[in-house]
């Protein structure tokens, strides 16, 4: 077996250099340019514009100049990796949603909502902003002159930060005990690792590229979505110049009639990096993720035309998403069985088999992910929370994020939204008055910076990172210390910068995506807290029900998809359907790269679908590098395209 790569210095400085960049460009380019989203979704499309300037530019410099000195494969993975991690903090997996669930409990009180009374005495001041001066600030602008109060904000932006932190290492022990089981017994496809990897391989011999950016297939698929995005950006420009839509065809004009109107939005859009990604998964996966997105619209006419209202049926489908995420973590647990015997019982008798591929001892990982569970309990309960109540809650959403990750590393979703906040399986299981108004208050807090939008959570970029490491025979344990000194650093950057610009602009002036996020995004939560602080419900047996559904469904799926060969129907499709916004807007590009593997192997066998691999991998890469060129354009002038069709 060959012998474990270590992690080198001079890649690390590299990739925090490239961290502090996309720390500091990512808040003006998200909220005031227009242009793509560089640290958005799980597969961000900045983290590979800068490898490709790392790749093609930095590197061949450095080869040309000292062949011996320039970057490794397994340097160039420890790049990526820091950045694929971290690309997600100045997202919603961090700061997007941090900042105005602690500002806005204040700024936007009013004698109507009654926040003031019916909120603010079960949250400690340590926990969100108490000064109303600063919120203001914060929303409004800050005058020219006037420095940003720290003092009032160390508080709560400290507590909530270690906690935040506590979140992400619990997701990083739960990588660690799946990692084996995912990529070594069950050889998942992760989809979304096949770019970076092929990206990061030395070139043979003199030559200064390696085979892949070589290779003409791969050069005619980035030329594609390289020509179609600049024809684009200059239409946004020069409204003269015709526009290739991305958004191909719109079905809603024509769905106003009942019951016809429930499958809106209905879209058909044209997005290369997903067809791309589609082709790297599974044929029985790729088609159930296109089909239950069309059976889960068809539901919603069937409701329709008998009668009941789709607004509820919408939330059944929720509930039926975390009944259907139970399941499939117990099915995990189950089939894995043997494997995770064994992390239990080198976790307790302390004696290590050959774990030399494995990130962290089993000891460390099983050990870890519970001390780390009941810290992020224990702080929530310092603040108040009923601390059995709050340990339910992080469990579920601990099942979220396996589940989730699972669509991540196995259908190739480089885009997911789920439905579902696991504080709701409290408000369902117990009522809300048996949870009661404190524990309710603070859960909304991290239900916003947590729990609501999961786009962009980091586990499945951990799975992502581990599976290269394999792939290269990186060394594991020294990855995951970079990965954690990744996320000290772009932590408090992502911060900082982000604070600077709101201040400075005022984050209701900056932009759609910065008032949505501080300003309503952030305090939904609270008007549906207070809505049951006023009106306590009891046990929502129908939602249990819905939930129970989901399970049985998604069981059902899991024993045919097993025991069954000619079953067509793959249990991932299931559980991707009810992700709302993510399949409403990739599911045709899904279709689209799906039927195009589909033909090339019935009709040219499994050495044209090798032989047609840079195609689909060139797709990915030209939106990236468009992303980066535009994005780049942006923030020169302060205004730019977006990419992506989301």
């Amino acid at each position: 077996m060959n012998k474990l790569v270590p992690v080198t210095l001079r890649s690390i400085l590299i990739a925090v250099a490239c961290i502090i960049i996309i720390c500091a460009v990512s808040p003006y380019n998200n909220y005031l340019t227009g242009a793509a989203w560089i640290s958005a979704d799980q597969f961000s499309i900045g983290v590979i514009a800068l490898l490709s300037i790392i790749v093609l530019i930095l590197n061949v410099i450095w080869r040309k100049l000292n062949p011996s000195r320039a970057l490794t494969t397994t340097e160039l993975v420890t790049i990526w990796c820091m950045m694929a991690i971290i690309a997600s903090f100045p997202a919603s997996a961090f700061v997007r949603y941090f900042l105005g669930p602690m500002a806005g409990l204040v700024y936007f009180a009013t004698p109507e909502n009654e926040w003031e009374t019916l909120l603010q005495p079960y949250v400690p001041k340590w926990m969100f902003l108490a000064d109303a001066k600063a919120a203001k600030y914060f929303y409004e602008g800050i005058p020219l002159g006037i420095p940003i109060n720290w003092g009032v904000w160390i508080k709560p932006l400290g507590f909530w930060t270690l906690f935040m932190l506590i979140m992400f290492l619990m997701m990083i022990f739960m990588a660690s005990m799946f990692r084996k089981e995912w990529i070594e017994n069950e050889r998942l496809s992760f989809p979304l690792a096949q770019l970076p990897l092929e990206m990061c391989q030395q070139p043979e011999g003199k030559s200064l590229f390696n085979s892949f950016f070589k290779d003409r297939i791969t050069i005619i698929g980035v030329a594609f979505p390289v020509l179609l995005h600049t024809i684009n950006g200059l239409h946004r420009f020069f409204p003269a110049v015709p526009e290739l839509r991305l958004w191909l065809f719109n079905m809603d004009p024509y769905l106003n009639e009942k019951p016809w109107n429930a499958a809106r939005p209905f879209w058909f859009n044209f997005f290369p990096s997903m067809i791309g990604f589609a082709y790297f998964i599974n044929l029985e996966v790729g088609m159930s993720l296109w089909a239950f997105a069309l059976l889960r619209r068809l539901e919603l006419v069937i409701a329709n035309a008998l009668g009941y209202n789709v607004g509820l049926v919408h939330a059944s489908i929720g509930y039926e998403e975390m009944g259907c995420q139970i399941v499939l973590v117990g099915f995990f647990i189950w089939i894995g069985r043997a494997h995770f015997k064994n992390v239990i019982r080198f976790a307790f008798l302390g004696k290590a088999e050959r774990l030399e591929n494995e990130p962290l001892t089993y000891r460390w990982a099983f050990f870890g992910f519970w001390i780390t569970l009941l810290l992020g309990t224990g702080m929530l309960w310092a603040g108040g929370a009923s601390f059995s109540i709050v340990f339910g809650v992080l469990i579920a959403f601990c099942i979220i994020c396996i589940s989730m990750s699972w669509l991540v590393v196995h259908g190739g979703m480089p885009f997911i939204h789920g439905y579902f906040r696991a504080d709701q399986v409290a408000h369902i299981v117990l009522g809300t008055g048996r949870v009661g108004p404190k524990t309710m208050t603070i859960l909304a807090i991290p239900g916003v910076m947590l729990f609501r939008d999961m786009r962009e959570f980091i586990m499945p970029n951990v799975m992502n990172s581990l599976k290269l490491s394999n792939s290269t025979r990186l060394n594991p344990k020294h990855l995951v210390g970079a990965i954690i000194l990744a996320m000290l650093i772009a932590a408090p950057l992502s911060i900082y910068f982000d604070m600077a610009l709101l201040h400075k602009e005022g984050s209701l002036n900056s932009g759609g995506l910065a008032w949505w996020n501080t300003a309503v995004g952030s305090t939904l939560s609270y008007s549906e807290i207070s809505s049951y602080v006023r009106a306590p419900r009891d046990v929502n047996w129908s939602g249990i029900l819905s939930m129970g559904i989901g399970g049985g469904i998604m069981g059902f799926l899991l024993f045919m998809s097993y025991r069954c060969l000619w079953w067509p129907l793959h249990p991932l499709g299931f559980a991707s359907s009810p992700i709302g916004w993510a399949m409403q807007v990739i599911w045709f590009s899904i279709f689209l790269g799906w039927l195009a593997k589909f033909v090339i192997i019935k009709v040219g066998s499994l050495k044209m679908y090798r032989k047609a691999r840079p195609l689909f991998l060139g797709l990915i890469l030209g939106d990236c590098i468009m992303g980066g060129v535009w994005t780049t354009i942006g923030l020169i002038i302060g205004k730019a395209y977006n990419v992506l069709p989301i």
